[in-house]
């Protein structure tokens, strides 16, 4: 191991590296029960042919539920007096890029990853899927490459990368792998990712080395097949070529397995494909700016490993006692028709179908000399037992304690007597404070992605361009920039509870309440109090409910042409042109 510090490890010793950080993700991550917790969360396991509840998927409903909102905010804050002017315009880019990246779908689906599997990974780029490279630049834009594209124009990419942009996504754990021992993302010596693709696709993309032996090892279906085991003999070259079977010959191998690996130590990036002996990749890792391109979190605590149990492995017990209980209701329910016993020559074939029939028979002829009530027997079975219903109860009662919901946050109403203002809030707080965690959680993660993310645009966004403010007076101006201009240290937070207290609607709220509350106090400008009030609603029209001119009274006289020019900009580069932002130009 002394050795391999001081020089760049090959293509073996890497694969060697990665075998080894897939055991200890076997082992500390019980991936063995992946398959398994997903195929009961999406209600195909073979031991859900019920109708019973899916514990598993209501539960991780509601909890998803409780932690993603559909609007966050990201308030930034300057840590130096050198970044204040400008934090107001590296806040507008970061809630544009909120909305245009769709970033709350990719938590979203990370948080059903951590509830699933026990992390949740989001991977940061720019510019391409499969790393950034400027030495592909185009001609006079800088931080802008056309890499997603092969010679002849055809997509050789097909994610959410754009030319010069940003991208955050989602990333299955099981495509992630880090070295044995490693806590957190933070301390990790380096990640690697699992990206499968089309060979042809590799072979179009400039930034690959050595394609020429290349030979793809994988079909689609062993793709697929991929996810719900975890040996996987491909890697070291084991045949997996199936029969040419179905439609789009799925069972054919075209598709190579990559592992693109970010090292911390030599800050480089390498790709190696399995059963290949070189490099497909060695270069500078440019997205290291902010630290490893990769965010993670994990909703249950974490003591010593990056690994952890997840939430939906302590709902197997609870589910398979529900499914327990509802198959047992059903047995119960159809012991409990009534059944018939009559002799035999009682009566006639067409007589005795009217008792058996759904149609109304009025009249149903016995046998003469027959007496009915030695020669027909009715058997009432026992009734549907209702302990079963309490007996459910408990375990979905159980399902909730293990994951810290309460009945109420499930979206159920409390039934077992009433409860007063004061309990029902000592309740409901303790169940806030085990959510709020995982809260804290997500929002933390939030921040690190937009630190990661401006970091990037620090470095690659040389090219200006231009987002929309709302300037002093309340109006609509445009701010020209390169990504050099903000380059600063700042502080970020992320508003999505009730606890918040600098979201948009809540600053405007506090705004209306501080301009009611001085209107009265005669030492108070109120010109100055009125533009206060404009400045802080997000609503151009807002300025309308003032006389014309009011709120504008006492600028300074270059002020007003900022509506449609530039005025006092805080940034170096001003004037038209520069590069349009998706989301930022209306």
């Amino acid at each position: 191991m002394p050795e391999r510090l001081n020089k760049e490890l090959t293509v073996v010793q890497w694969f060697e590296e990665i075998s080894s950080g897939l055991e200890f993700r076997r082992r500390y991550g019980l991936e063995d029960e992946w398959s398994n917790l997903e195929a009961l969360f999406y209600n195909v396991h073979q031991s859900q042919a019920h109708e019973g509840p899916n514990i598993l998927l209501s539960t991780g409903d509601a909890l998803m539920s409780s932690l993603n909102v559909p609007k966050p905010f990201i308030a930034i804050k300057a840590e130096r007096a050198e970044a204040v002017d400008n934090q107001g315009i590296l806040e507008a880019i970061d809630n544009n890029l909120l909305k245009v990246l769709m970033m709350t779908e990719e938590f979203e689906l990370a948080s059903l990853h951590a509830y699933l599997w026990g992390v949740g990974i989001l991977k940061v780029g720019y510019d391409s899927e499969y790393g950034y490279d400027p030495s592909l630049d185009l001609p006079d834009l800088d931080g802008i490459t056309m890499s997603q594209l092969d010679k002849k124009g055809r997509r050789i990419e097909f994610g959410g990368a754009r030319p010069g942009m940003p991208w955050v996504s989602a990333v299955l754990p099981h495509d992630i792998v880090v070295p044995w021992g490693t806590r957190d993302f933070k301390t990790a010596r380096w990640i690697a990712h699992r990206v499968i693709r089309h060979v042809d696709e590799i072979r179009a993309d400039e930034k690959y080395v050595t394609v020429r032996e290349l030979r793809p090892t994988l079909s689609m279906r062993d793709v697929v097949r991929s996810y719900q085991n975890t040996m996987k003999e491909y890697r070291f070259g084991t045949d997996q070529s199936l029969p040419r079977t179905g439609e789009h010959n799925k069972g054919m191998p075209e598709f190579v397995e990559l592992w693109e690996i970010h090292d911390r130590r030599t800050e480089k990036i390498f790709t190696v494909a399995s059963d290949h002996q070189k490099f497909l990749r060695n270069d500078i890792d440019y997205l290291q700016v902010g630290g490893l391109p990769f965010v993670g979190f994990n909703f249950v605590p974490r003591s010593r490993n990056f690994w952890v149990t997840p939430d939906a492995y302590y709902l197997q017990k609870p589910q398979a006692e529900a499914s327990d209980i509802a198959l047992q209701g059903t047995k119960l329910r159809r012991s409990s028709i009534p059944k018939i016993i009559a002799n035999e020559d009682a009566f006639d074939e067409g007589e005795l179908d009217k008792l058996l029939t759904s149609d109304v028979r009025a009249v149903i002829k016995a046998r003469g000399g027959q007496n009915l009530r030695e020669s027909l027997q009715l058997i009432q079975g026992q009734s549907f037992d209702v302990g079963l219903s309490s007996e459910m109860e408990r375990v979905r009662r159980d399902a909730r304690e293990a994951i810290g919901l309460s009945r109420n946050q499930a979206g159920e109403f409390e039934t077992t007597g009433r409860r007063t203002a004061t309990e029902a809030g000592i309740v409901d707080r303790s169940a806030r404070f085990r959510m709020g965690r995982r809260s804290a959680t997500l929002g933390r993660s939030y921040e690190q992605v937009f630190y990661k993310i401006n970091q990037i645009i620090f470095s690659y966004w040389k090219t200006p361009r231009v987002v929309e403010l709302v300037n002093d007076s309340g109006a609509a101006t445009w701010e020209r920039f390169v990504g050099s201009d903000l380059k600063g240290d700042y502080s970020y937070s992320v508003d999505f509870t009730e606890e918040g207290t600098s979201t948009p609607g809540q600053r405007e709220s506090e705004a209306l309440q501080l301009y009611m509350a001085l209107s009265q106090d005669p030492s108070i400008d109120p010109m100055e109090l009125r533009r206060f009030l404009v400045r802080s609603f997000r609503d151009q029209g807002f300025k309308r409910l003032f006389p014309q001119g009011v709120e504008n009274a006492a600028l300074p006289p270059q002020v007003p042409g900022m509506q449609g020019g530039q005025g006092n900009l805080p940034v170096a580069q001003r004037g038209g042109g520069g590069v349009g932002m998706p989301g930022m130009q209306g």
